[in-house]
């Protein structure tokens, strides 16, 4: 008698592949933050400097937020689509173990169980 139904390792990898994702997801907004900041401190150094002016800091504060902003937009298109992946991943698996079960079912009722 074969069984085709979610083992508990591929169960495992799942719950496994969605919390590597969404650590991902963290890490790619911490290093987004990181980098906001580090060049909001270095704009503020050339202007204090007198490297650039006022208007050119604000120019290109304004150009970092706008990149920060897609990348945030990016970080979340690609967290959301993994998560329907492993969701569909999971439902699949359900469905599986569910067909299984009910074949176990009709097995026992068969054989008078």
């Amino acid at each position: 008698m074969s069984a085709q139904w979610a083992s508990p390792k591929t169960s495992f990898s799942v719950i496994t592949q969605k919390r590597e994702v969404e650590e991902l997801s963290l890490t790619l907004g911490h290093a987004i933050q990181t980098e906001k900041h580090r060049l909001e401190k270095a704009v503020s150094f050339m202007e204090e400097e007198g490297m650039i002016s006022g208007e050119e800091s604000k120019v290109l504060t304004a150009m970092a937020a706008e990149r920060d902003q897609k990348l945030n937009e990016l970080n979340d298109e690609l967290l959301e689509k993994k998560q329907r992946e492993t969701d569909a991943e999971v439902e699949r698996f359900d469905k599986k173990i569910n067909d299984w079960a009910n074949r176990m079912k009709k097995l026992r009722k068969e054989q008078g169980r």
